[in-house]
């Protein structure tokens, strides 16, 4: 049923691209159909794409007005409603329903934001010092008690020297800062392993929590953040995923999101790479927005007793963070949801020493992130499993969700560049009907109404984006970028997913690949 599931994606893409030209020859009307249905779902989707995304934008900058760290003081105080009024207008709703929350709590349940510690897990495999030392930075300046936050650098026995000397540098720099600074290397070529970032995260978990339990901390105070070693947390991120965490019902159920924005490096990269960028972090603001199709991307949050009951990541999947939604989700019976954190962790576009290099990377990070296709086959062997114990509806939306997200992302870009021209290319008698004529009319339409999106995301991007060294010039100039649009979308879009579904489908796996990182003066 496994290798079913592996082959029926890739299947259903490989159908949906070559079908309507194989039917163009002698059923020109039934493709014309099958593609007016097609676009207008995705015009649908597009214009719900940009609702979301500027809804992600004004939540994403109302968590931004807040002063967490002091909320956080003031949080258990019983005038608590009267200072918030007068402190935090910009934010009253998001407060407000936090410390609603709360309060319905029993008293036994509720904890204290003082009493929680965080566990910081940062992964790293021949990444240089001064990435490694940038985001150290940023936890180190966070507006949370360093002495209840403990850091792992977790080094790969691949790559011994280098990890040796890293830690090294950073606990003389920051070991006297936190309240634990540890240094754990995992070994190469263990049993039942698959190389990757989930089978080193999962490594260092696992020893750090019982450093954690010997020290004689509650599991159910820590909470564990995996992040990159290029990210760099927002300063109020920790106190924010506090009280979130202390505000929310079934809290162990939950998983807890940032909101990842590549950022820091984006006035550096080449200009296809930079859409990429825009494009990935607009994706996680618009799924941030649609907390019922949310899942865990990246850097993500979830308490330690929650990660020792399952057994904390995969060590057999390459793509260990979305993954992570699905283990949780059937080990908790479909009783488990991903919590939106409207706070950036900011990360690295891709960038490496060369432009081609720099391409290359990109298209094979793409393809990683592609790599996710998997959990379909998990997920239908696990709901047909667990049948009785999950909720049949919850979970059969979400495989959906799921299913028709890989499917779009590997054949939307393709579809719609070739959407009017298949029928009438491979039909000249079609080509010169009435029917065809009025396709390219509706297709014209369409394809206006759709530029709607491609407007929102060119203002947001003139909004969001860090300062460009030449000023506003910079950043108008940049906007010839989405003339590439079309281009970038079947290039770094569908062609890796394809790919990626295609290697799944004739058993090819796929090997963990590391996204290289370089930090490059802007120039």
């Amino acid at each position: 049923m496994k290798r079913l599931w592996e082959i029926i994606p890739g299947l259903c893409v490989w159908l949906t691209l070559v079908l309507p030209i194989a039917l163009s020859f002698n059923l020109p009307n039934v493709v014309a159909v099958f593609i007016l249905f097609y676009t207008v779902i995705w015009l649908i989707r597009s214009w719900g794409f940009s609702y979301f995304l500027i809804k992600g934008y004004f939540s994403t900058k109302r968590y931004m007005t807040v002063n967490w760290s002091k909320y956080l003081e003031l949080f258990h105080q019983t005038d608590f409603i009267s200072i918030e009024k007068r402190a935090f207008p910009e934010a009253r709703d998001v407060l407000q329903r936090l410390h609603s929350q709360y309060q319905k709590m029993s008293s036994d349940y509720r904890k204290i934001g003082n009493d929680i510690y965080h566990l910081i897990i940062v992964p790293t495999y021949k990444e240089d010092i001064e990435i490694l030392r940038h985001s150290f930075q940023a936890i180190a300046d966070a507006n949370y008690d360093l002495k209840k936050i403990m850091v792992v650098l977790a080094t790969e026995e691949r790559d011994h020297e280098r990890g040796v000397k890293n830690a090294e540098i950073l606990k003389k720099e920051f070991g006297g800062i936190f309240g634990h600074f540890w240094s754990i290397e995992h070994p190469a070529n263990l049993e039942g392993e698959v190389i990757g970032k989930g089978a080193n995260i999962h490594f260092s978990g696992v020893r750090a929590s019982k450093k954690i339990i010997e020290l004689g901390i509650d599991p159910s105070n820590v909470v564990i953040t995996t992040i990159d070693a290029d990210n760099i947390i927002h300063p109020d991120y920790l106190p924010c995923l506090t009280l979130h965490y202390i505000s929310t019902p079934e809290r162990k159920k939950r998983s807890y999101q940032s909101l990842p924005l590549f950022f820091n490096n984006i006035w550096n990269v080449p200009i296809f790479i930079r859409i990429v960028a825009l494009g990935s972090s607009f994706w996680h603001i618009i799924q941030s927005g649609r907390a019922d199709r949310l899942r865990n991307f990246a850097a993500h949050s979830q308490p330690l007793d929650a990660l020792i009951e399952m057994d904390f990541w995969s060590k057999t999947s390459i793509v260990e963070d979305g993954h992570q939604f699905w283990r949780s989700f059937f080990h908790y019976k479909g009783n488990h949801k991903v919590i939106p954190l409207f706070m950036p962790i900011y990360q690295d576009a891709v960038e490496s020493e060369t432009y081609i290099e720099t391409l290359k990377d990109q298209y094979l990070q793409l393809r990683r992130w592609a790599w996710g296709v998997t959990d379909i086959s998990f997920v239908a062997v696990n709901f047909w499993k667990m049948r009785h114990e999950v909720p049949f509806w919850i979970t059969l939306r979400r495989f959906w969700i799921l299913v028709e997200g890989h499917f779009m992302w590997a054949t939307a870009p393709l579809i719609l560049a070739m959407a009017s021209p298949i029928p009438r290319r491979f039909n000249e008698s079609f080509g010169q009907s009435v029917t065809a004529y009025n396709l390219g009319m509706v297709f014209y339409v369409f394809f206006k109404l759709a530029l709607i999106g491609v407007i929102v995301s060119m203002l947001l991007s003139m909004i969001m984006l860090p300062k460009h060294p030449k000023g506003w010039r910079g950043r108008l100039g940049a906007m010839v970028m989405w003339i590439f649009l079309p281009i970038i979308t079947i290039i770094f879009g569908a062609i890796p997913a394809i790919d990626a579904q295609t290697r799944l489908m004739i058993g090819k796996r796929l090997e963990f690949n590391v996204t290289k990182k370089v930090r490059k003066a802007v120039p």
